[in-house]
């Protein structure tokens, strides 16, 4: 399915931001004949879900894979043609370390949670006081969507699995998980997310594309009027019209069109949206994001690939240190991925070296290899934090949004999930909203 021909008299739309819910919209909404005009800041599409060159290093931009249980994903992914490109992902050693102890970390709920060494016995038992709230999450919840399960936005995860009697699966299994994966302590996140992805996670698969994540966003911008180097600076909503103002390659740039929707991160969106509407602007001023440091230490030679994920008290500091063997190209060498912890990710707004954070740690990593360099890699906002009571402020904006004709819209995975399928549900959602209203 590609872009119908747009109409003489179809509504114009500008979408700012090219990441995956700018995209997943402007395609969508192409596909009805809408006049639609993407603006990215950058020289490539695909936001927080592509690779990028940093110090000659090509990296993930942000997402690391791709789940298979998001089921707009994997109908876009099918739509452009995209499904002989997939590759599951598989077969990396993950563990922890946590507290001199060294033990498989199984990813979600499964029978590697059972076998654990790391369960009394009792918690392995009381596990199934969790199947009610999983089965409910399967069976009724949205993984592309946290207010689909608004009984559990009210307190943080840390406390939900203490209370049922948990205590030890959340400190030695789920929380070096979700520091490492996502960059969240489990005391600051709601349970939602923990339970869709557990639950819609057995049976899925984790995958990414023969050439990068970047192939989704590729594909998508190709048949598309994506303008490269656009950067926004202003969105506002006049009388019939909106507008966006901001700098390109040739100089400052205003562009009106029937309506605007922005689809950077929710906490970007907020700088650039003048006099937004109150709902637009509590929910805007509600939304928070975690930031990530990263170090990738160059190899002179590849380490097996493994995921070690550290626990709280690690005195490195770090959430995960990950071996990538690299494809043995100039652009991707053999390296150690090393993610700073939750508590340490203000450094990604410094500039000061993150190795001295990693380096003394490292000698038990290496097993004789040498660090010929180090690459620093800042993420000022890698996710949006579902916080308890996030989720009912998203579900109300939305609501607030598709209730009536906008001339700005809001899409992104702030108001999903989580996750590039979560960012998009988002712009899907967000076309269809403005297909319904402007139609």
């Amino acid at each position: 399915m590609g872009a119908e021909p747009a109409a003489a008299n179809a509504p114009r739309i500008v979408v700012v931001g090219a990441g995956i819910a700018g995209l997943t919209a402007a395609y969508r909404l192409g596909a009805k004949g809408f006049a639609v005009t993407v603006l990215e800041a950058s020289e490539s599409p695909g936001g927080r879900c592509r690779e990028i060159m940093v110090e000659g290093l090509r990296l993930r931009a942000g997402a690391r894979l791709l789940y298979s249980f998001h089921a707009d994903l994997m109908r876009l992914i099918a739509d452009l043609g995209l499904g002989d490109h997939i590759v599951r992902l598989g077969g990396a050693t993950i563990e922890c370390e946590d507290r001199g102890r060294v033990y498989p970390l199984p990813m979600g709920v499964s029978t590697a949670v059972l076998r654990s060494a790391e369960l009394p016995l009792r918690e392995k038992l009381g596990l199934a006081r969790l199947l009610p709230e999983l089965a409910n999450a399967r069976l009724r919840g949205n993984p592309d969507d946290l207010a689909s399960l608004p009984g559990q936005d009210g307190i943080d995860l840390q406390r939900f699995l203490h209370k049922r009697g948990l205590s030890a699966f959340e400190r030695r299994l789920v929380a070096p998980a979700f520091r490492g994966a996502r960059g969240w302590d489990t005391d600051r996140v709601a349970p939602a997310f923990f339970l869709l992805t557990a639950a819609h996670g057995i049976g899925a698969h984790v995958f990414t594309f023969r050439d990068g994540l970047g192939t989704l966003a590729t594909a998508l911008a190709s048949g598309l009027d994506v303008r490269y180097g656009m950067r926004a600076a202003r969105i506002a909503a006049g009388k019939g019209h909106a507008s966006v103002e901001g700098n390109g390659l040739d100089g400052p740039f205003r562009i009106e069109a029937d309506i605007v929707l922005c689809a950077t991160e929710g906490s970007l969106a907020g700088r650039l949206i003048d006099t937004p509407a109150q709902p637009m602007r509590n929910f805007l001023a509600s939304v928070r994001y975690n930031g990530m440091a990263i170090a990738h230490a160059v190899l002179d030679r590849p380490l097996p690939a493994r995921q070690l994920f550290l626990g709280a008290d690690h005195p490195s500091r770090l959430a995960i240190v990950e071996s990538v063997p690299g494809s043995g190209s100039p652009e991707d060498p053999p390296r150690l991925f090393c993610e700073l912890a939750p508590e340490l990710s203000g450094e990604a707004e410094r500039d000061l070296p993150l190795s001295g954070h990693i380096a003394p740690h490292l000698d038990g990593i290496l097993d004789g290899r040498t660090v010929e360099r180090w690459v620093d890699q800042r993420i000022p906002a890698m996710l949006p934090l579902p916080y308890p009571g996030y989720a009912a402020r998203m579900k109300t904006y939305r609501d607030w949004q598709s209730a009536r004709p906008r001339r700005v819209y809001l899409a992104g995975d702030y108001l999903a999930t989580a996750l590039v399928g979560g960012a998009c549900a988002s712009g899907g959602r967000t076309a269809a909203d403005i297909i319904g209203h402007w139609s």
